[in-house]
Order: C-alpha cells, then sequence, then structure tokens
C-alpha cells in the first residue's frame, strides 16, 4: 500500500524517474506540531489587530459602541469568509500556506500605511465612517488570516480517523492563540508601544511563519519580505508630520491601556487646551485666560463655591483634565480632596498640561467609578461625578444602584453633583430624561441649571444638583437663577444594572456633537 504525500496528498510510489534514479519523497511541509502552532500564532494575531483596530480608529473616529460594533461586525464577516475560501483553496493546492502567511503580512502592512486616510472617514459621520474604515483597513487582512485554519486543517488530516482530534488542536491552538493575543496587547503592548511598532512586529511574526511553511527561504520571498520590512521601518521611525490645521497645535499623544490620549491647542477666539480621549472632548480651560474653565466646569465651579463654600472632603469620579479638584483646592484650600479616575496616565497628562500647579496636594485613586462606590465606607461633603467614554456615562455610572452607592457616600449634609451631556427635551434629550428620573428615584431633593437654558432641545451641559435630605437653600442658588431649570421630565427611562443603555440613548445626540468634536482634532 503507498502512503500519501505530505505535500500533496498524492500516493508516493517511489518509482523511477525516466533517467533510472528514484524519486525522494517529498519533504515534510509541516513537523507534527507545526499546525497548532502557526495556528496559535495567527489566531494572535488576529485578536491583537481586533484590539488594535479600536486604538487605530479612536483617534478621528472615537470608541463608541458603534465604532466597536463596526470592527467586530467587520473582522467576524471577513473570518467568515476567509474560512471559506481557505477550505476551498486547499482542497486544490496544498501548497499555497506560505503564500497566504505572507500576502496576511502584507495585509497587516497595509493597515499601517493606510492610516493617513483615517481622517476622511469622518466626513461619512459616526456611523458610517466606521464603517467603511474597518472594512477597508480591517477585512483584507481578516479574510486572509481566516484562510489559515482550515488550510492547517487539510494539510494536518493525513489519518481519517484522527481527524476529530487533529481539527480539535488546531481550533483550540488558534483560539489559544487568540486570548493571547487578547491579554499580550491588552496590558502590555498597547499600554507600552506605539500602534505602528506593534503592527509592524505582526507583519514580522506573519514572515516568520510563511518561511516556516515553506520549509525554505526562496528568493522570491527574500525579495518581497525585505521590501515589505524596508517600507514599514522607514514609515515607523520617520518623524510623522500629521495634518493639523492652522488653528490647531498638536502638544501630545500617547496610547495607554484605556484611551488614545491627546492634548491640543486651539487657537480661536481664545486659545484653549483640550483633552481628548478617543477623539473625544474630555476637559479643557483657556490659556489666554487664567482661571477661565469650559462653560460648563464654570457653572459647576460656582454652584459649588456657592453652596459648599468650605467642604471638608470632595470625591469627583473622573479626573479628566482635573479642572474641578484644581478650583476646590483654590477656593478650598484645606479640603481634602480624591480623584476617582482609572487611567494613571491620565492623570499624568492633566499634571503635565492641565494643572497650574503639578504638586496641587490632590489624592488620586487609579481604579474604576463604579469599584471604588462599591468599596467606598467614607462619607464626602461633595461628590462630583463626571465620568465619560466617548459622549456617553458609562452605563454601571448611571443606575439607580449607582446612584444608591452615591448616597450611601455622602454625609448627610452632602450633596451631589451630575454633570450630564444632553439636550433636555426632544429626540435628544433622552439621557437627560432618564438620568433625572432614575437620580430622583433615590434622592429627594433636586435642583438642575444648563448651560443652555433657553433652548431645551439643543445638546448642552446640564448640572444637576441632588441631596439626600434637605432641600438646597434658595438664597445658594440666587445668582444661578438665569441657569436654573425648574421644569423637571415628567417620564423617562428608569435605568438599572439590569438595563441602562445609555450609549443607544444617546445615539443621535453623539452623532450630531461628533462634527463639531472633529474640529478639536
Amino acid at each position: 500500500m503507498s502512503k500519501l504525500s505530505t505535500r500533496t496528498g498524492k500516493p508516493d510510489t517511489g518509482k523511477p524517474d525516466k533517467d533510472g534514479s528514484r524519486k525522494q519523497p517529498s519533504q515534510p511541509l509541516l513537523t507534527k506540531h507545526s499546525p497548532q502552532a502557526i495556528a496559535f500564532l495567527s489566531g494572535a494575531v488576529v485578536l491583537l489587530l481586533e484590539i488594535l483596530g479600536a486604538r487605530i480608529l479612536a483617534p478621528d473616529l472615537g470608541t463608541s459602541f458603534l465604532v466597536w460594533v463596526n470592527i467586530i461586525g467587520t473582522i467576524l464577516g471577513s473570518l467568515s469568509l476567509g474560512y471559506y475560501l481557505g477550505g476551498v483553496l486547499a482542497d486544490r493546492n496544498q501548497k499555497l500556506l506560505p503564500l497566504i502567511l505572507l500576502v496576511g503580512a502584507c495585509a497587516v502592512a497595509l493597515v499601517y500605511f493606510e492610516r493617513p486616510l483615517l481622517p476622511q472617514f469622518g466626513e461619512w459621520g459616526l456611523e458610517w465612517g466606521s464603517l467603511l474604515a474597518a472594512i477597508l483597513f480591517f477585512a483584507p487582512a481578516s479574510a486572509v488570516l481566516g484562510m489559515v485554519s482550515p488550510y492547517l486543517l487539510k494539510i494536518a488530516a493525513s489519518d481519517p480517523n484522527r481527524i476529530g482530534r487533529t481539527s480539535g488542536s488546531i481550533f483550540a491552538a488558534s483560539t489559544l492563540g487568540s486570548i493571547a493575543g487578547t491579554f499580550l496587547g491588552g496590558f502590555w503592548l498597547i499600554p507600552h508601544f506605539p500602534v505602528s511598532f506593534i503592527l509592524a512586529g505582526m507583519v514580522v511574526v506573519l514572515l516568520i511563519l510563511s518561511a516556516w511553511a515553506a520549509a525554505a527561504i526562496r528568493p522570491a520571498w527574500l525579495a518581497v519580505s525585505a521590501a515589505l520590512v524596508a517600507a514599514v521601518a522607514i514609515n515607523v521611525t520617520a518623524t510623522r508630520e500629521g495634518d493639523w490645521s492652522a488653528h490647531i497645535s498638536h502638544v501630545f499623544e500617547k496610547n495607554s491601556r484605556y484611551y488614545n490620549i491627546r492634548v491640543n491647542d486651539v487657537i480661536g477666539s481664545h486659545k484653549a487646551r483640550v483633552l481628548l480621549l478617543d477623539g473625544f472632548v474630555q476637559s479643557g480651560r483657556l490659556l489666554d485666560q487664567p482661571g477661565m474653565f469650559f462653560p460648563y466646569v464654570e457653572l459647576s465651579a460656582k454652584i459649588l463655591q456657592s453652596v459648599k463654600p468650605a467642604p471638608q472632603s470632595v470625591v469627583v469620579i473622573g479626573g479628566g483634565g482635573y479642572t474641578i479638584p484644581e478650583f476646590v483646592k483654590t477656593y478650598a484650600p484645606a479640603a481634602e480632596v480624591t480623584v476617582v479616575e482609572i487611567d494613571p496616565d491620565v492623570t499624568a497628562t492633566a499634571k503635565e498640561f492641565f494643572l497650574r500647579d503639578r504638586n496641587l496636594p490632590i489624592t488620586t485613586l487609579n481604579e474604576d467609578g463604579r469599584v471604588f462606590l462599591n468599596r467606598n465606607r467614607r462619607q464626602f461633603d461633595v461628590l462630583y461625578t463626571d465620568a465619560y467614554t466617548g459622549n456617553s456615562i458609562p452605563p454601571y455610572l448611571a443606575t439607580r444602584e449607582a446612584f444608591e452607592r452615591i448616597r450611601r457616600a455622602l454625609k448627610p449634609d452632602g450633596i451631589a453633583v451630575f454633570n450630564i451631556d444632553s439636550a433636555r427635551s426632544g429626540k435628544l434629550g433622552a439621557v437627560y430624561q432618564a438620568l433625572s428620573m432614575t437620580i430622583r428615584e433615590v434622592f429627594p431633593q433636586t435642583a438642575v441649571f444648563s448651560t443652555n437654558p433657553a433652548e431645551p432641545s439643543a445638546g448642552q451641559s446640564i448640572i444637576l444638583v441632588a441631596t439626600g435630605g434637605q432641600p438646597l437653600p434658595e438664597d445658594d442658588l440666587q445668582a444661578f437663577e438665569s441657569s436654573r431649570v425648574r421644569e423637571l421630565p415628567a417620564r423617562g427611562l428608569l435605568l438599572t444594572d439590569d438595563f441602562a443603555p445609555t450609549e443607544y440613548l444617546g445615539l443621535e445626540l453623539a452623532r450630531k456633537a461628533y462634527a463639531i468634536e472633529r474640529a478639536f482634532h
């Protein structure tokens, strides 16, 4: 009985050639455990590409749930196409695996070279722009890499009696590689290396796998690989000039474990410095007028100074540019101010580029706001919440259960202050209406102020002050009567830990705000 060739799957008879010499069996394409190793590494590259996708699109399109949906959907759809095409090609020709991996390296490199095109997708809006960008950037690489697993299965499944075990080991290795890529990217690569360096590393890994699968370094492979590595290396090491407009000065940029962090100076009627996290403005201050801030900060600060002129303890959830904590320390220097900011790199950025005194005595807890509330056993005079992911309040900080923990964290005469980015009525007001309804379930006394009280259907900053006992003294609020909103929403969705679709409620507002946000990029 003749044995099968590992390369071709055809019987290797060992018959003599025409010149009388005996054919030598083909060199095995892969060793016993090579398919699992290649599946592991290619799976790691796929999931790392998915995680990087958010970082790549974030500076111009943000990381709202729309962007994530488009990235995940595009990559899954492309992988499905790759699985099918890989199976078809494997049945026709089992020698194409090195070429597939080489093309995969080129497709990943293409993601890097396409990055200068990213700002153009903003013209299509948040929803369609992110979808088209995801297709152009990630579909080719995902489809090609999806072809690897079925191809490996065809090559490795030489024994029909072991096809179940063989396929299981290959898919398990691919999944384990995806898990490794997820943790490696999220916990080490992205916080410590530029996106361009990570993409270059992925290209090199795929080139090595291509050479491994070919079991030889062929001149054509060497030429393509050398050209690809040289092109990526030249672009990675070159100084990026950027495309900043005449009105925007790029001050700082870094990819942290949580965000793409940018600091831009914007020159208009005033010179302003803004902090962008994943492409969305999170904080800012006017540089040409010391002590002046954005309208919502000004309104919040003045209300705090009026109703709590001498707080002993203040906690701020969501640090951003640390403007509120700085203001509290300015008017009440004896106050103990604590900031709960999940990202230590945001804290470092605020100290470097926003705080006027980097040594201001402010305590920072680098943890998630809801985790802090769950663990907290202290009580404070003031609790101010200003935590956002893009244009949306994180769902778990916008629920009845979260507000109950906020009330528990207040002294009997303490106040909670909520900064809400929303309209007050109409289809853009769903976020405020839901939050107002939910907060009033927990806090019996509330007072509402707005940066644009004359236009309830327009997007604006709404400052909601809540107490667990006595209402705020009206005398303290007289100075803010022009910003006061007396009419509260009669209805709104009650948000709970079981159901809090804050991103969906703010979808229309995010679409409209996106065009404004892009002006700060």
